[in-house]
C-alpha cells in the first residue's frame, strides 16, 4: 500500500466505505464540505443551503432532482471509481487504491446528499403535500367531486378539512385560480378565473364551507366547461370515488 492511500480489495470496497461514515457523518454535521475533487456542477454543501428556499420555491420532484441527484451531485459509484486507481497484486488480481482524504471527502458528500434526501421527503409528507402532492402550475383550474358519495357524513368534513389546507398551504401561491364542483350539474364559484388576492382567497374558503352533496360525479362536464378558460395552465381534480359520467 502507498502511503496516503486507502487499498481496497473488491470483497472489501462497500464495508470500508461504510465503515468509516461513522466519523464523518458526525463531523459534517457542523462542518461545511471542502469542495469536492470530482467535477460536479453542484455541490452537496450549496444545496443544502439552499434546501431553506424550496419550501418557498414548490418545486416538483422531478424539478427538484435536476440538480440534486446523486448524478448532479457527483455522487454515483461511477464518480468515486473515477477517483481510484488499481494495482497488480498478482497475474490475476488488481486492488483499487483511493487516497483516503477523497474517500473521506466523498462519505461526507454522500451522507450530506442522504440527510438532504431525508428533509425532502419529510417536506413532501405534511401539510396539504401529504394528500395532494406538490400543485404545479400558476393559473389553475381546481375540480372539486362534491358527489354524494365524496360528501357523505363520513367524508364530508375530513374533504373540507383538506381543501382548506390546500388553499392555505398552496393555492394562496398562485396567480390564478377557478373552482368547479363537480355533481349531477357542475356548478363553478365564479364565471371566469380569477387573480388570487385575500378576498379571493376568503371567497373560496368560505365556497368550500357551503359545499353539499349533489348527486353523481359528472367530470366529462366539468371537463367541457374548462376548455372555456384557455389560459389555464393546470388543472387539479379532486376526486374521491370513480366517475359517472
Amino acid at each position: 500500500m502507498r502511503k496516503g492511500t486507502t487499498t481496497l480489495s473488491p470483497m472489501e470496497e462497500n464495508d470500508e466505505l461504510f465503515r468509516s461514515s461513522k466519523n464523518t457523518h458526525n463531523a459534517s454535521k457542523n462542518e461545511g464540505l471542502s469542495p469536492s475533487k470530482s467535477t460536479q456542477t453542484w455541490t452537496v454543501k450549496t444545496l443544502l443551503q439552499e434546501q431553506r428556499d424550496d419550501a418557498e420555491e414548490w418545486e416538483t420532484s422531478e424539478e427538484w432532482l435536476e440538480r440534486r441527484s446523486l448524478e448532479s451531485c457527483g455522487l454515483t459509484l461511477s464518480h468515486l471509481l473515477s477517483q481510484c486507481s488499481t494495482a497488480a497484486v498478482s497475474y490475476r488480481e488488481d486492488q483499487v487504491e483511493i487516497e483516503s482524504e477523497s474517500l473521506a471527502d466523498f462519505q461526507m458528500q454522500l451522507y450530506q446528499a442522504i440527510e438532504m434526501y431525508h428533509r425532502r421527503i419529510q417536506w413532501l409528507t405534511r401539510g396539504s403535500r401529504k394528500i395532494f402532492g406538490v400543485v404545479t402550475g400558476s393559473r389553475l383550474g381546481v375540480l372539486i367531486d362534491s358527489s354524494d358519495m365524496s360528501c357523505s357524513e363520513e367524508r364530508f368534513s375530513e374533504l373540507q378539512r383538506h381543501l382548506l389546507l390546500l388553499v392555505q398551504e398552496q393555492l394562496c401561491l398562485k396567480k390564478q385560480l377557478h373552482f368547479l364542483s363537480i355533481g349531477t350539474e357542475v356548478s363553478s364559484l365564479w364565471e371566469k378565473p380569477k387573480d388570487v388576492n385575500p378576498k379571493r382567497l376568503q371567497e373560496v374558503q368560505e365556497w368550500i364551507l357551503r359545499l353539499r352533496p349533489s348527486g353523481e360525479c359528472n367530470l366529462l362536464q366539468a371537463l367541457e366547461k374548462t376548455r372555456s378558460h384557455a389560459h389555464l395552465d393546470s388543472l387539479l381534480i379532486i376526486l374521491s370515488s370513480c366517475v359517472d359520467l
